[in-house]
């Protein structure tokens, strides 16, 4: 078990797509195809794993975020479980996206040097994220932001163990990201009890990585 470390969770304004973080690059996929991504290299970085790029709602599938008409990602495609990784070029300590119906089989992990450093479900997520899968509510349909303040990751992995973990606007930033003024903050210390049993799981069903 390594040390724990403090991350700033902070949410957008209900029905906002946007990053709440002005000097954050964001990945928006509307200019990625439609369908498995396989791997897609963004520039700073590259997208692999499990996911898949898609518009629109199916029954039992995926379900756009709310309010979100253009082209989303979505994990897994091909089966209800499975995961994907952002993998950066250069250390990052802010990280956003637009996560829609947030499930409690949801969860994201960040890592750095193929240790994870923080990891959250969707039930761990601050009031008032309500991770019930509610396609069309603003507490399970939110733009959230997480801050590490001097701690940095190399690699985002979004997992779910069921359909579906759906996402846009992926936002990310070298540092310094300057975390917002006290006042506005959820910030929850991560500690790794339980990530590592996660990891390890992670790395059995994907034994390349």
């Amino acid at each position: 078990m390594g040390s724990a470390h403090a991350v700033t969770i902070t949410y957008g304004a209900a029905g906002s797509e946007s990053p709440s973080f002005a000097g954050a690059t964001v990945l928006d996929f509307n200019a990625v195809p439609l369908g498995a991504v396989g791997s897609y290299n963004f520039g700073d970085g590259t997208l692999t794993g499990d996911g898949a790029v898609v518009s629109g709602s199916v029954v039992n599938r995926y379900a756009a975020p709310a309010g979100d008409s253009t082209r989303y990602l979505t994990i897994a495609y091909a089966s209800p479980v499975g995961s994907a990784t952002l993998a950066f070029n250069a250390p990052e300590n802010y990280f956003g996206l637009y996560w829609g119906s947030i499930d409690s089989y949801n969860s994201i992990s960040f890592e750095l040097n193929g240790q994870v450093i923080a990891s959250f479900t969707g039930t761990q997520l601050p009031s008032p994220i309500q991770a019930n899968g509610d396609q069309q509510s603003s507490l399970s349909n939110r733009y959230v932001n997480f801050f590490f303040g001097t701690q940095f990751f190399d690699e985002v992995v979004l997992h779910t163990t069921n359909y579906a973990f759906e996402s846009d606007n992926i936002a990310y930033a070298d540092p310094p990201a300057a975390v917002p003024e006290p006042g506005s903050l959820l910030t929850f210390l991560s500690a790794l009890m339980g990530t590592c049993a996660w990891s390890r799981l992670r790395r059995r069903k994907n034994p390349a990585q």
